[in-house]
């Protein structure tokens, strides 16, 4: 009985000296350099290895997206279907007033400032259920003009709509431009 007994008492201390092992050098891992270096313990000095690092970060470029988006949503004020350019801010407010015209108070107009940004506003016009819903995926510049494309979302045959009226809507403000601006629409159909 007294050896079964020691020999759980060894297990168990060989089992916290292997976790107290294992915690150590998961500490080291996180203190140390991304290049291997050793530690001189009789100097008390680091010296760096003649090894390459093994993981080498490269810098990547990050671009911003060319848009921001401003509104979206599925109660667009019963407005045209279309795609709609806005370089003034008269166009901006009076768009902002058609679109809101449900809500009451309206709400203040989002700041654009019109020297540096324009208006792109997306209009799928009036659907007669929900689900459906338009969007900016990107927005491609290439010397010659800008590409804005559209992604139109429509409910699939087993998606579960309301007997609603809506008017979806996507507004972005993207930098201003004297570029000739095109859209290409890709027409979704949900599959729920």
């Amino acid at each position: 009985m007294h050896i079964e007994r020691k020999i759980i008492i060894v297990l168990s201390v060989l089992l916290l000296i292997a976790v107290a092992s294992i915690a150590v050098m998961i500490a080291n891992n996180k203190t140390s350099s991304s290049v291997d270096s050793t530690v001189n313990l009789k100097n008390n000095s680091l010296n760096q290895s003649s090894q390459e690092p093994t993981n080498i970060i490269t810098p990547v470029e990050i671009k911003k997206p060319l848009f921001d988006i401003i509104a979206n949503g599925s109660n667009g004020g019963d407005v045209e279907r279309g795609n709609y350019i806005l370089k003034k801010a008269t166009e901006w407010k009076d768009l902002w007033t058609k679109i809101n015209y449900y809500n009451s108070p309206i709400p203040p107009v989002p700041d654009v400032n019109f020297s540096k940004e324009m208006v792109v506003a997306l209009f799928a016009g009036r659907k007669y259920t929900s689900g459906y819903y338009i969007e900016v995926s990107h927005i491609d510049e290439k010397v010659d003009g800008i590409t804005v494309f559209v992604k139109e979302y429509s409910p699939g045959v087993n998606c579960l709509t309301s007997q609603v009226l809506t008017y979806p809507f996507n507004i972005v403000k993207i930098p201003r431009t004297e570029k000739e601006i095109g859209f290409n629409t890709e027409e979704v159909v949900l599959n729920c």
